[in-house]
Formats: C-alpha cells, sequence, structure tokens
C-alpha cells in the first residue's frame, strides 16, 4: 500500500503537541494544510475519547490548488499520544486513505512528531507507480513544521 510517512523533533513536552493536535478550533491559525476540521466539538484536547468513531469533515489546502479539497471522514483512534481518521473518495475500493498522527515522549520537554497517511484501493495502487504521493509529502512536512513551531511558542509562554 502506498503510504506518506514523515516525522520531527520538537522541544515541547507531549502533552503539548496533544493539546495543539486536539484542538480543531484553532487549526486555521497555524494550520496552512488541514485548515478546517469540524465534528460536534471544536476542542478534545481534555476528551480525545469524545472522538470515538465521530464523523469529522476536512479542509486540505495544497499550495498547488486554488482551492480545497473537502473529505468526510470517520475517526477511528483518539488516545492522548495517537489520533487517526479514515475516509474515501466515492467508493472505499476506489481510494481509501488513513490520516495517521503519533507523539513519541523522548523527555519530559521533547518529543517526535509522527505525521502520514496510508491509501489503499484501484486508484491508489495505480498512483502508487507515479509520483503523486511523494509529491504529497511536502504538505505534510510542512504541517509537521508548524505544529512545532506553535508547540515551541506556546512553550515559551507559559
Amino acid at each position: 500500500m502506498p503510504s506518506i510517512e514523515t516525522q520531527i523533533e520538537i522541544d515541547a513536552p507531549a502533552a503539548v503537541v496533544s493539546q495543539i493536535l486536539y484542538q480543531f478550533n484553532k487549526y486555521p491559525e497555524w494550520n496552512s494544510f488541514l485548515t478546517f476540521v469540524l465534528g460536534n466539538a471544536n476542542d478534545y484536547s481534555n476528551r480525545p475519547q469524545e472522538l470515538a468513531n465521530e464523523a469529522i469533515t476536512i479542509q486540505v489546502w495544497s499550495p498547488d490548488k486554488k482551492k480545497p479539497t473537502i473529505f468526510d471522514c470517520v475517526v477511528n483512534k483518539w488516545e492522548p499520544n495517537n489520533l487517526s481518521w479514515e475516509g474515501h473518495l466515492l467508493t472505499k475500493h476506489l481510494i481509501h486513505g488513513e490520516h495517521w498522527f503519533e507523539i513519541v515522549p523522548v523527555s519530559d520537554n521533547k518529543c517526535i512528531f509522527k505525521h502520514g497517511e496510508t491509501f489503499s484501493g484501484v486508484v491508489a495502487h495505480v498512483a502508487g507507480f507515479t509520483s503523486i504521493f511523494e509529491n504529497l509529502k511536502p504538505n505534510y512536512e510542512r504541517m509537521n513544521r508548524e505544529i512545532k513551531k506553535r508547540a515551541e511558542a506556546d512553550l515559551s509562554k507559559l
């Protein structure tokens, strides 16, 4: 299955990064890739378990596009240091993606933010032989840099 995998070291506690990740309502302030996430609530930072099987809408911006792409997804992992959702285009058999985040504590004030997506389906299989997924990777890396900047700035305010 084609996939995108990225990671970045962040000089902030895992709890700070987790809080930022689960505050969907604040994504427009710092996140130029996933600019909008809509569920029943906008801030799950203190209660990620409420995201269990939640239907959410994701707005994705890519610098080469003139308008965002909207995806309807379902959250399938909602632990403090792990979040993932999955969605598909038309049918699950055509193209299906699982977008995931993992926060790995390294020390009290440092963590690794892992971020990626795994694709399946007929279109994903065919696209895996092209550079399509590699061309998407900079968007994931950009979000990594943005969450790092936000977390390290938030930490300096404490």
